[in-house]
């Protein structure tokens, strides 16, 4: 079985100006289903950062990336996978 993966670079998830002033910072896990035309189906929240702004941020974002779908046998196929994303200020 071949995993799925990203077709190309995903452009970067932006940190809500919000979230910046506010010093928020966290770590995002997100379950998601890479269907078999390589689309986002369903997701579910694994970790939250705690701040509901940028587990938005982050599901929006991430709802919009493109897979090469899962390969059993020769065919494509559904599967879930798991996203993090770390939200963190640099200095």
């Amino acid at each position: 079985m071949t995993l799925p993966h990203l077709i190309s670079t995903p452009r970067p998830i932006s940190y809500p100006r919000w979230a910046v002033r506010q010093g928020w910072q966290g770590e995002f896990v997100l379950a998601l289903e890479i269907l078999a035309d390589g689309s986002v189906g369903r997701f579910s929240v694994m970790k939250s950062t705690g701040y509901k702004l940028l587990d938005q941020a982050a599901i929006q974002s991430v709802k919009g990336w493109k897979f090469s779908p899962a390969i059993k046998d020769g065919q494509p196929l559904a599967t879930c996978i798991q996203i993090p994303i770390l939200f963190q200020l640099q200095n």
